[in-house]
């Protein structure tokens, strides 16, 4: 027996139903339709139990468009609520959460504004960073890394003012043992106060015009002097030192004594003897204080008393037998020979350039005449006057050091 499903009695539930508010309404009457029941058996009664509701379908639009409208609300009054209106509690249509079978538990989240930047970030800018329309900003390039220049040179200390006699290495006397006071005095070590210009002495001073930027020769001269800031007075000659006659007044022990203390004035006892000896007989009168030097040991060394130059053979006032040094066959051997004896310096130095004239120095005397060079003079002399093997740099060195050329 077929059965029948009246149509009407099928949708009669629907055309009944009121939604209630909320979700809970709508599912109330969802409920309500399907328990209108089936009418009929067969595959036409289930088929038009199941066919859509117009008036069913409305209503559930209508909620959902309420639900979407009451959802809008309440977001925008939890981001930007209006002054003086609270936002609003849950919709009580709406059910609690968990109420639904399977839903997740609620989760205590806390309400105030949706998280974001405080700031939102600017939209596309031009190229170059400039505003619209305008040129773009050129990039600055690197800068360029400063050079370091050269490092200015420091002034020289300043010089100070002084003066005092020509001191080296070997004098000695008042003049070295203020020098070296001095030198003690501005934190350079000279060694003992001892008036002797030693190397020690010689060591401060070097180290004295190295650290003050000078000429560094170990000579005491008027610049070092005006460095070191003292003034020393020179010892004066006696006042006929002056004329070639005034050496025949000079005693041994006077040359000698000059010579150990003050070796400017040793030079300046013998040097108006030797400018005459030089215009008389062309040999060079630097030649003649540096062999007078040389030979005699600073005058410590006088043959018979005022033979300074070494000269052997027979004198004004005879010869005298001494024992001396030679050098033979590549080594020193100790002679006794006869020297000539002087009566006083000044023959000593005039016969000394008269010696020259014997032949052996012919090529000497001629290149001096040519081209007045003390030192070729030294060299063509060589192996004639002396044996020594450095003689002629010995006597260089003197001249030098000493200043005479």
């Amino acid at each position: 027996m077929a059965l029948r499903v009246d149509a009407r009695a099928a949708r009669a539930p629907s055309s009944t139903c009121r939604l209630g508010p909320g979700v809970s309404g709508l599912l109330a009457c969802r409920s309500g339709t399907r328990s209108g029941g089936v009418a009929g058996g067969g595959p036409a009664g289930v088929a038009t139990a199941l066919a859509p509701d117009p008036g069913l379908l409305g209503a559930i639009g209508s909620a959902l468009w309420d639900l979407l409208s009451r959802l809008a609300r309440f977001v925008r009054n939890l981001w930007n609520p209006a002054p003086g209106n609270p936002a609003p509690g849950p919709d009580p249509g709406i059910p609690p959460p968990g109420a639904y079978p399977g839903a997740p538990p609620p989760t205590d989240l806390p309400l105030g504004p949706l998280p974001g930047p405080a700031n939102p970030p600017p939209g596309p800018q031009p190229p170059g960073g400039s505003k619209p329309g305008g040129k773009p900003k050129p990039k600055p390039g690197p800068k360029p890394k400063p050079q370091p220049g050269p490092k200015p040179e420091p002034a020289p200390p300043a010089a100070r003012k002084g003066s005092g006699p020509l001191l080296r290495r070997g004098s000695s006397g008042e003049a070295v043992k203020v020098l070296q006071r001095r030198l003690e005095e501005l934190g350079f070590d000279p060694g003992p106060i001892d008036g002797e210009f030693g190397p020690r002495t010689q060591q401060a001073v070097k180290a004295f015009q190295r650290a003050e930027r000078i000429s560094v020769d170990g000579i005491v001269g008027p610049e070092t002097w005006s460095h070191l800031g003292i003034t020393v007075a020179k010892p004066k000659p006696p006042a006929d030192l002056g004329s070639p006659d005034a050496l025949r007044k000079v005693t041994p022990a006077q040359l000698a004594q000059w010579g150990a203390t003050d070796k400017d004035r040793f030079f300046a006892a013998l040097k108006p003897a030797a400018v005459e000896a030089e215009q008389k007989y062309g040999v060079p009168w630097q030649i003649t204080l540096a062999q007078a030097a040389l030979e005699s040991g600073w005058g410590k060394h006088a043959i018979g008393g005022y033979n300074i130059f070494g000269i052997k053979g027979t004198g004004p006032a005879g010869s005298v037998a001494v024992k001396t040094q030679e050098y033979v066959n590549g080594r020193y051997i100790t002679i006794t020979a006869k020297f000539a004896r002087y009566h006083d310096f000044y023959e000593a130095v005039s016969l000394h350039g008269k010696l020259f004239h014997n032949g052996y120095y012919d090529k000497a005397l001629a290149g001096f005449k040519r081209d007045r060079s003390p030192v070729n003079f030294a060299k063509n002399i060589h192996g004639i006057y002396a044996t020594s093997p450095v003689y002629a740099q010995s006597l260089i060195r003197i001249m030098q050091q000493y200043d005479l050329i």
